[in-house]
């Protein structure tokens, strides 16, 4: 089905509500054409290009009211389009409206008041199964060689019954076309018989005998789908020449049409005289348009960006790829090759034919002076690499091998850096040496008891660094505190770690000693004895009031009887008591008294 509908009807009741519609909005048609015109004049004027299309939007009406028109050269009461295919839109067009009756979605126009209906086909179970095409003639017909770019915006028709009646309508497709031929096209097979649903039948087989390619043509692995924003189709041919009209539809027969079905997404596949399925799919049309544009960039291959050496030649080319046209240079030269000996900005055009041309730019740069690089001498432990990382637009070889502008070095010795930019080079040289490391020594460190206020001291090689808990210390160095101890010794690429513990194990003296003794030989306490735990050496002075010592012993197991000279002497004395723990020595002072 094909035809072209006022937009914003919501509702339709029968054909001769439409007609009356129409005639209420004739005069607001009429104004708007004569603005459209108006609007044409001014945007030629303005240098947009043309669109071939005649009454592109299906806005322009004849100056009468919209009846049946039973000739093949108009479409009803629309200026411009027709039918190649069926005598009259009138059955057609009752056929759809029985159909949409009260169920067509509201459905806008994309630009303006009206739109053009196609039907993409279906089988013969669907009431509004035909297959229908328009067609119109350009304004001037197309030149041989040029090209042009066609669009066309494509709505599915969908409907608001959920019955399973209606549902089964409900369907889009992957087929739609637009083919320019340089005369009309016809098909009209089975198109003045009388019986509706048989030319239904027949129409859905339309121009697929004719061998018909569309220039330019829906994917036939997308399905037309949004039901809300128009579709757009889109695309750029080369005309053949003469081609001067323009036909729309869906040039291919049932069997290569797949369908699918727009609320439950089921695809489906049919022929024309398929009964188990009731299938429909009609497409609303807008906005067609068709200008000549310039070729692709494509055709015209020439030279990219480059550089000249001083007193160098570069040479530039440019030519068509499919060799039917000439290039142009700036300086009139129509060679495919031109010599350059400066640098500078050049420019080349491809004529086209068609009025048009393609332009490329290109730009020759004078090479830059190099820069000056800095590869310094590097001492390193053995093995260890040395990277480097250079500018990336210059060429290197590094001892006589390409090289690539990062790089890493780790064999000692004088190395060689050759540098290019493609008209300077230079050369670099550099070394690698090894550090002159010691080997680490083998350390002992044992654990340490450190008593109060004592100090423990460590004296190594001064060859090395040292690491205290990750703080620089030299050799040598005192710990006053006790924990857990890391040092670590290295020689600049080796290391080596040594785990130690400082405690005050032992630090704690256990001493007994009495402050009285009778050295009377009854065999009780005749003597002044010491108890000491834990100790590791021990020494016992005894001195009399005057401070002249009158005793001493180291042995802890002995005891003093009370003598001085072989006599016992009673009174009160002063000792001290020095004892050896852990990493120190502690002293013990007191008063003992000798009772005869």
């Amino acid at each position: 089905m094909f035809f072209v509908v006022l937009k914003y009807m919501e509702y339709f009741g029968s054909l001769n509500i439409i007609l009356k519609y129409l005639q209420g909005i004739y005069k607001f048609i009429s104004e708007k054409y004569l603005i459209y015109g108006i609007s044409l004049m001014l945007l030629a004027k303005v240098g947009v290009a043309q669109n071939l299309i005649k009454n592109p939007s299906f806005e322009d009406f004849n100056n009468y009211h919209i009846g049946t028109d039973t000739s093949m050269v108009n479409f009803p009461g629309v200026l411009d389009w027709w039918s190649p295919t069926l005598r009259n839109s009138r059955g057609v067009n009752s056929d759809s409206l029985e159909n949409m009756q009260g169920y067509l979605n509201l459905l806008k126009p994309r630009t303006g008041q009206a739109f053009g209906i196609v039907s993409a086909g279906g089988n013969s179970e669907a009431l509004s199964s035909g297959k229908t095409f328009l067609e119109s003639q350009l304004h001037d017909s197309l030149v041989a060689s040029c090209y042009y770019h066609f669009e066309v915006y494509l709505l599915p028709l969908f409907y608001r019954k959920t019955d399973t009646f209606y549902t089964k309508y409900l369907c889009t497709v992957n087929r739609f076309g637009a083919h320019f031929s340089k005369v009309p096209i016809r098909d009209t097979t089975k198109a003045f018989i009388f019986n509706a649903y048989k030319r239904r039948i027949f129409s859905l087989n339309h121009f697929t005998n004719q061998g018909i390619v569309p220039q330019v043509e829906w994917p036939s692995t997308q399905f037309i789908l949004d039901t809300v924003e128009y579709n757009m189709l889109e695309g750029t041919f080369r005309a053949n020449g003469g081609e001067q009209y323009i036909t729309i539809g869906n040039f291919y027969d049932m069997a290569n049409t797949s369908f699918k079905n727009l609320r439950s997404g089921t695809i489906i596949s049919t022929t024309a005289l398929d009964s188990s399925q009731r299938i429909g799919s009609s497409l609303f049309v807008d906005d067609l348009s068709l200008i000549k544009v310039p070729p692709p960039d494509s055709l015209l291959t020439s030279s990219n960006d480059t550089v000249i050496c001083r007193g160098d030649t570069v040479w530039l080319k440019a030519f068509s790829t499919d060799g039917a046209n000439s290039v142009k240079w700036d300086n009139g030269s129509t060679d495919s090759l031109r010599p350059i000996t400066a640098p500078g900005t050049y420019w080349v055009e491809l004529d086209c034919g068609c009025d048009l041309t393609l332009v490329d730019t290109i730009v020759v740069e004078d090479f830059a002076s190099l820069p000056n690089l800095t590869l310094s001498d590097s001492t390193v432990c053995p093995g260890e690499p040395v990277s480097y990382s250079l500018p990336t637009d210059l060429d290197y070889i590094l001892d006589g091998m390409v090289s690539p502008p990062n790089f890493t070095v780790s064999d000692t010795g004088v190395h060689t850096l050759e540098v290019s930019n493609g008209c300077f080079d230079t050369a670099y040289s550099f070394t690698i040496s090894n550090v002159n490391a010691k080997p680490l020594p083998n350390l002992v460190i044992n654990d340490t008891t450190l008593c109060e206020g004592d100090r423990a001291e460590y004296a190594f090689p001064n060859d090395f660094n040292y690491h205290l808990n990750g703080e620089f210390v030299s050799s040598p160095f005192t710990i006053s505190e006790l924990g857990n101890y890391l040092l670590e010794v290295d020689n600049t690429c080796d290391f080596e770690d040594y785990s130690f513990e400082v405690n005050d194990e032992g630090c704690e003296m256990l001493l007994f000693v009495p402050n009285a003794f009778t050295p009377d030989g009854d065999g009780i306490n005749d003597c002044f004895k010491v108890s000491v735990i834990q100790y590791v050496s021990y020494t016992i002075s005894i001195f009399n009031r005057w401070g002249q010592m009158i005793y001493q012993n180291n042995n802890p197991e002995e005891c003093w009887d009370g003598s001085y000279d072989g006599v016992t002497v009673p009174g009160v004395y002063t000792y001290k008591i020095s004892v050896g723990v852990g990493g120190g020595v502690k002293d013990e002072r007191g008063f003992v008294t000798v009772v005869k």
